[in-house]
């Protein structure tokens, strides 16, 4: 894929080849490059989630925050607003791999609501637990596929999810993360529509 991309830029530095046509066509292809980067990434880590030392203490807040900044750039290109609040808690585990999980569900969130819209993030402690939900304004997910949107592969939408990007392993991602870290994800209908993902996930010890 890298060698692939290499030679896309050399193409489109040729002076004499270079109609609009070409251009959207190069765009087109960098754009599959990068789908399927992801795609690969991501299949390194569901294959290798258990070598992951899971040892750093992680405060709510910290986490939440540093979630924020990561897809800040995406909130800004539609115009939408994120609010977060997170309750005193920490947790125990791997802060890259917890950090991925929730920028999954955010980015998610995200690619899927309307034009400034909201995305909301709430954490807290949860009895043996923390509780992370994350609430959008996008197209409810119906019942019976609640699910199957934690499977590899799985597209509610296989178009619309190529449009965006999507590789089809984000929310298996997530799934995967969550119970290497004895915990879970599951969704449901939001309070105001849309929907509410939940990450739980062990408390840290006293």
């Amino acid at each position: 894929m890298a060698v692939l991309k290499t030679r896309i830029g050399l193409f489109r530095k040729k002076q004499d080849f270079a109609p609009q046509t070409t251009e959207e066509f190069l765009r087109i292809l960098e754009d599959e490059v990068d789908r399927l980067s992801g795609m690969v990434d991501s299949l390194l880590k569901l294959t290798s989630l258990e070598q992951v030392p899971r040892t750093d203490r992680i405060e709510l807040s910290e986490l939440l925050h540093q979630v924020t900044e990561d897809v800040s750039s995406l909130f800004s290109g539609k115009g939408m607003h994120i609010s977060t609040e997170a309750a005193p808690g920490s947790i125990q585990g791997s802060r890259e791999l917890l950090r991925r999980a929730l920028f999954n569900l955010v980015e998610n969130a995200v690619k899927y609501g309307p034009e400034g819209g909201e995305v909301q993030i709430h954490a807290e402690p949860d009895g043996a637990n923390a509780a992370i939900t994350v609430s959008d304004q996008g197209p409810r997910i119906p019942p019976e596929l609640r699910e199957r949107i934690f499977e590899p592969f799985f597209r509610l939408d296989t178009a619309r999810s190529r449009d965006l990007g999507g590789t089809g392993l984000g929310l298996a991602l997530v799934r995967a993360i969550a119970e290497v870290h004895g915990g879970s994800v599951s969704v449901e209908e939001g309070p105001a529509g849309g929907n509410q993902f939940l990450l739980r996930l062990p408390a840290e010890s006293p």
